[in-house]
């Protein structure tokens, strides 16, 4: 088996009826490829921002705004979409003092809540803790993930 096959359809795929052999070799070339092609893609955005951010800042400056979308010329029949998303952080203490203060519609209209238990302390917790802690916790399974290992003969 070569990565095009790949290409094919899965049923085909099936009918090949490929070794562990065959399939850990393609893992290790998708694997390699996928590695290649992050590195490409890393300097390909590097390029396109040593070209184009300085155009971008202007636009952005032109448009009196840092974040957002904004649209450069590239050429006489490309536009280059610049996306810059924005990174909000709140100082916690700040936020928990001033939420404090307000009436409960107005926070519960303002703030999302989200409370956690960190899985380690969940583990390490006293049995009483644990087992009140239990009734609101629900463990979905993630995706499975498969992973050829090679195995060294003694």
């Amino acid at each position: 088996m070569n990565l095009t096959d790949l290409d094919k359809p899965l049923t085909h795929l099936i009918d090949l009826a490929p070794t562990a052999v065959q399939l850990h070799e393609l893992q290790t070339i998708i694997a390699r490829e996928k590695a290649l092609l992050k590195a490409r893609e890393q300097v390909f955005s590097v390029l396109l921002e040593r070209l184009y951010a300085d155009r971008a800042k202007a636009a952005y400056q032109a448009a009196h705004k840092d974040t957002g979308t904004v649209h450069i010329p590239a050429g006489n029949t490309l536009t280059l979409t610049v996306d810059r998303d924005k990174d909000v952080e709140w100082d916690q203490a700040i936020l928990k003092t001033t939420l404090s203060a307000m009436s409960a519609e107005d926070r519960d209209h303002y703030a999302k809540f989200k409370i956690a238990v960190d899985e380690r302390k969940f583990s390490a917790a006293p049995p009483a803790i644990r087992t009140a802690l239990e009734r609101a916790r629900t463990v979905k399974p993630g995706k499975m993930k498969f992973t050829f290992k090679e195995v060294e003969m003694v």
